[in-house]
């Protein structure tokens, strides 16, 4: 990717990070595109279908490092087409749950699913149906029987060690049938059980998932310690690391326990059958109801005693009787109402390609996939859930190499990059922050010369605890450079890239400073350096933010500069979430000289005040225009800005009343 050092790998690694930098910024470039399956691809770290079942439980999910289970006594469990039986004490181990468990730990989500049948309701303990824990005091989380009562235990910085208090369902939740049990927790602690597709139990479980254990492994039907078993039979085995969405829940139940991991693509094409009016309830439906109808008829107003947030209040219809005939919109007083501009009344009809929509929606059965809308999930625009990948612009390159190597590199990067080009009013508008190939060769140039200012040993020697660091403490280097200049943790195929770049050196005969040279310059034409990147689920609905990014969205709307080692600090400790922390922060950076340099560039690009350098008034009628007079107007105009704005801290619509300026 960057350009060739004065070592003698100089034309092969030339090679090597042309291609790199080409694959890299052409898969960022394409990453928003990408669709996630629905049905398991998302986030799932591990999926058990119990069909290939030997010594060794497979797991299916496709990840490149599976978390496979070792039978201990394959005379304790039973083995039919798609189904394990225990049915004496056993237990159902891995070798290692560290990639599992570090994901769950950085997305501060989790998901369990199940499709299981209890061999009696007498077990208790709890017994243990999945576990990712060592002993019976420890546990990144657990799932177990207690009687008739499942019982949840997870571990957060607000719970103990063994996940206490824990999360329980009602009594007599689980019998001997076969039950889908879907237990899920979001980032913000909010926690639900479902049973058999429906929510069963909804509560909190404050805390982050920081503190989860990579160390612990992951067990079916006992503790690691043996101690705690269970008799049954699974039939289906998930976990993921987000929390599934009702409608998700709702679709895993009607697909039933006999889900192959080779079905799962069938199953999740956008044109099989089950999945077209469940698609249209919630792209289309869910939507419309919540923007036109759920403001006088939800749970709490009832008006006319008619309640369409859920199906079941839908179904017994309101004062009037039954307002929906699934399968035939003519019959339906829902669409009688609506066909006729009755409603919604005290405000606009639907317009006639939402009453298509809706009709098409009776006419063909009327389906919900979803037991209940919640509106705060349909009210705003669908866009946004929309988050573009945003390129650094020239002012923020700049502030970034200056904040994260204590480099200046702003007159080589005004002279070297394409200029920002102006959108919308603003040059960081994202969809015109395009990248191409004098972009390439200009984030070379200037990685090759930030690396010539910057004492390379004494930067390195910040991120490794080695007093003579060598080749070998690379590995460790990568990860602690790689999260400071990246923005956040490196992910697997990202440390083998770098990796390989100080192996190169070394098979030359590189030293140790040339190969940290290498992978700086590297690391600074990375898509992750270049561009801010943020995770996306790629199924449309909106995906929250996480601690790095939030960290990033905070500083670059501040300071137009990465993250500070404080807000870095507070990532990795997962607490920007609370409501303290956050504004604690927001406190703290508002100090920093950055954000009033940054509140000028916005109002540059408000104003368009760099017009006027390129300003050139008719000279007859204007023969005093000169370059200095245009510099001065510009000056002029932010100094009145920066004064009612940051000296005399008034209101900003002063500036349109203020009564002096500047001269």
């Amino acid at each position: 990717m960057t350009r060739a050092q004065s070592i003698p790998c100089s034309d092969l690694m030339t090679h090597w990070r042309l291609c790199l930098c080409f694959v890299g910024i052409y898969a960022v470039l394409l990453a928003p595109l990408v669709q996630a399956f629905e049905r398991s691809s998302s986030g799932l770290q591990v999926f058990y279908d119990f069909h290939e079942v030997t010594k060794e439980i497979s797991d299916v999910s496709g990840h490149a490092k599976p978390v496979t289970l070792q039978v201990t006594d394959d005379k304790a469990i039973r083995i039919d087409a798609g189904t394990l039986t225990v049915t004496r004490k056993t237990i159902l181990r891995s070798q290692s749950a560290t990639r599992i468990s570090d994901s769950i730990r950085l997305s501060g989500r989790v998901t369990l699913e199940l499709w299981i049948q209890s061999a009696d309701i007498a077990q208790d303990g709890p017994a243990r149906i999945l576990t990712i824990s060592p002993n019976t005091s420890q546990r990144n989380i657990t799932l177990g029987q207690d009687g008739s009562k499942l019982d949840i235990r997870m571990r957060t910085t607000e719970t103990t060690d063994n996940g206490l208090p824990g999360f329980q369902s009602e009594e007599g939740a689980l019998g001997t049938e076969l039950t889908h049990v879907v237990f899920t927790r979001d980032r913000t602690g909010r926690t639900r059980l479902y049973l058999n597709g429906e929510l069963h139990r909804e509560d909190n479980i404050p805390g982050t998932t920081v503190n989860w254990d990579g160390s612990y492994r992951l067990a079916l039907a006992n503790e690691l310690s043996n101690e705690r078993p269970w008799l049954g039979t699974y039939h289906l085995v998930a976990v993921y690391n987000r929390d599934l969405l009702p409608d998700e829940v709702q679709r895993h139940f009607e697909a039933g326990p006999d889900v192959r991991a080779t079905d799962l693509l069938a199953f999740n094409e956008p044109d099989s059958g089950p999945s077209k009016p469940a698609h249209l309830f919630n792209t289309e439906i869910a939507p419309l109801i919540s923007r036109h109808c759920l403001e006088c008829h939800d749970a709490s107003t009832r008006k006319g005693r008619l309640d369409l947030s859920s199906r079941q209040t839908v179904l017994a219809g309101g004062a009037s009787g039954s307002i929906l005939e699934p399968g035939n919109a003519k019959a339906s007083l829902l669409w009688e109402i609506i066909e006729s501009d009755e409603m919604p009344s005290d405000r606009p009809p639907l317009s006639a390609q939402e009453k298509s929509v809706l009709r098409q929606w009776i006419d063909e059965g009327a389906v919900w996939a979803t037991s209940e809308i919640d509106p705060a999930a349909h009210r705003q625009s669908q866009t946004v859930a929309q988050s573009w990948i945003r390129r650094l612009t020239i002012p923020e390159y700049i502030e970034t190499v200056r904040s994260a190597l204590g480099v200046d590199i702003s007159e080589e990067a005004s002279d070297r990059l394409p200029p920002d080009l102006r959108a919308d009013g603003f040059r960081n508008t994202a969809y015109s922050l395009g990248v191409d190939l004098s972009h390439v060769e200009a984030y070379a140039d200037l990685a090759e010369a930030i690396v010539d200012k910057l004492d390379v040993a004494k930067f390195i020697r910040d991120f490794t605890r080695e007093s003579k660091p060598d080749f070998k403490h690379f590995p460790d280097i990568i990860q602690r450079l790689g999260k400071w200049l990246l923005r956040g943790p490196v992910e697997t195929d990202e440390s083998r890239a770098f990796l390989n770049v100080t192996r190169a050196v070394a098979e030359v005969g590189g030293t140790f400073e040339e190969a940290a040279a290498l992978l700086v310059e590297a690391m600074l034409q990375a898509p992750r350096f270049i561009y801010r990147v943020e995770n996306q689920r790629g199924d449309g609905r909106a995906w929250p933010v996480g601690d790095y990014e939030l960290a990033a969205r905070l500083s670059y709307l501040l300071w137009g500069a990465p993250p500070d080692r404080e807000l870095m600090k507070a990532a990795d400790e997962g607490v920007l979430y609370d409501r303290r922390n956050i504004s604690a922060h927001v406190d703290r950076m508002l100090k920093d000289p950055r954000v009033r340099q940054r509140s000028v560039q916005f109002v540059s690009d408000w104003l368009d005040l760099d017009r006027l350098s390129n300003l050139r008034p008719n000279k007859e009628r204007f023969p005093n225009w000169d370059p200095e007079l245009a510099s001065d107007m510009r000056t002029e105009t932010l100094q009145i800005f920066e004064d009612i704005v940051w000296e005399q801290n008034r209101p900003i619509w002063d500036l349109f009343n203020a009564q002096v300026t500047y001269v």
